[in-house]
């Protein structure tokens, strides 16, 4: 056989009795190469927009402004970077 190929268990109710059989990877392989360039850029979008979206919610964005609500204190909303970094 010229083509690729991978053997299936099916083993499900709509299969009789287990059978094995040859599955052809041509039309998936197909879909996947159809979608190739799309998937990529989705995945670069997505890895690039949760990085900045990290850099958001960091430790010396987020938690400063929150104590920064409970006290007045330049000293405590000072020490939150040296004490993540501890």
């Amino acid at each position: 056989m010229n083509e690729r190929s991978f053997l299936l268990y099916c083993g499900s109710a709509n299969c009789q009795d287990g059978k094995i059989e040859r599955v052809s990877l041509a039309p998936i392989e197909s879909y996947v190469r159809r979608n190739l360039r799309f998937n990529f850029i989705i995945g670069m979008l997505d890895g690039g927009f949760f990085g900045f979206a990290l850099g958001f919610g960091s430790f010396l964005a987020i938690i400063p402004l929150f104590v920064r609500q409970l006290t007045d204190s330049a000293l405590l909303i000072g020490l939150i970077p040296a004490i993540h970094n501890f």
